[in-house]
C-alpha cells in the first residue's frame, strides 16, 4: 500500500505515478510480482498500477485519522509510507519530527 502525501500520488491529471512507477517497474524487472492497493483508483494513470492511499497536501496529522480506515480495508502486506513534506510549511513546521516519530510508533 503506497501512503502519502503528493510525492506517493504523482502529478494530477498527467498520468504520471509519483514515485510509485518507478518502484513498481523496478519491482517487476526484479521478479517481484506487486500489486498494489489502496483506497484511492487514479483511472487516468497511464503507469503501472494505480490504487494508492495518498491524498496532496495531507499532513502527518490528516493521515492518522484515515489510517485506521484505509489498512484495514485494504488488508496490504506492506506500507509505503512518505509522509511529512507538507507539515514543513507554516507555523507549525518546527514540530513536524515529533509528529512523524508519534505517527510511526504508535503504528
Amino acid at each position: 500500500m503506497p501512503l502519502g502525501d503528493s510525492i506517493t500520488v504523482g502529478v494530477n491529471g498527467t498520468g504520471v505515478a509519483g514515485c510509485r512507477a518507478g518502484l513498481l517497474g523496478g519491482l517487476h524487472r526484479l521478479g517481484h510480482d506487486i500489486d498494489f492497493v489502496g483506497p484511492i483508483v487514479n483511472a487516468f494513470e497511464q503507469q503501472g498500477d494505480p490504487d494508492h492511499a495518498a491524498i496532496s497536501g495531507i499532513t502527518v496529522q490528516g493521515l492518522a485519522t484515515l489510517l485506521p480506515q484505509w489498512v484495514p480495508a485494504a488488508r496490504p502486506d506492506w506500507v509505503l509510507l512518505h509522509i511529512g513534506a507538507n507539515n514543513m510549511y507554516g507555523p507549525d513546521h518546527i514540530a513536524a519530527p515529533s509528529h512523524q516519530r508519534s505517527f510511526v510508533e504508535s503504528r
